[in-house]
């Protein structure tokens, strides 16, 4: 599908990668079912976007429950496959991410991401949504409200928002 491949693309170019965790996201790349952190379904329809930044583990493990301990917890599989850390991805979030109207799983934790939840842009295609199952924002620089429409998410089994700076 040419229109994932240009979502995906245009989410790389609305933040910075200082550490290149998106480097196999090129535009010449036919196949951006194998770029790192997107799964695809058969049909080559995004449904999972799981890119954890470096400190998985968060900065004090005795005061932060691990990043894995919480995935097991709720058995949805948000596991990040990069738990190494190198890097981080930096910037505002971009709306653009409600373009990929298959997605399943939304995992960006322990990165620097900003701005205000980005479900506040994203209601026309995600509001009411049954295919939402994980917004996994947790440990990064999200502010302000907590969007009445994530109630109208009706598929939603995991919503993480720990240390951001949101309320409501």
């Amino acid at each position: 599908m040419f229109l994932e491949k240009m979502v995906l693309l245009q989410f790389k170019n609305s933040i910075s990668d200082p550490s290149g965790l998106l480097s196999s996201w090129k535009p010449e790349s036919s196949n951006y079912c194998s770029w790192f952190g997107v799964t695809c379904s058969l049909g080559s329809r995004v449904l999972g976007l799981k890119i954890a930044g470096n400190g998985c583990y968060g900065g004090n493990p005795s005061s932060h429950y691990k990043y894995s301990e919480f995935t097991t917890l709720h058995g949805i599989g948000i596991r990040s496959n990069r738990c190494d850390g190198n890097g981080k991805l930096v910037g505002k979030l971009s709306p653009v991410i409600g373009k990929l109207t298959e997605l399943r799983v939304l995992s960006l934790p322990y990165n620097e991401l900003s701005g205000n939840i980005i479900t506040r842009k994203l209601p026309s295609k995600f509001e009411g949504s049954r295919k939402l199952r994980v917004l996994n924002l947790g440990f990064n620089e999200i502010v302000g409200q907590i969007p009445g429409s994530l109630s109208k998410c009706r598929g939603l089994q995991v919503l993480n928002l720990v240390e951001n700076q949101v309320d409501g």
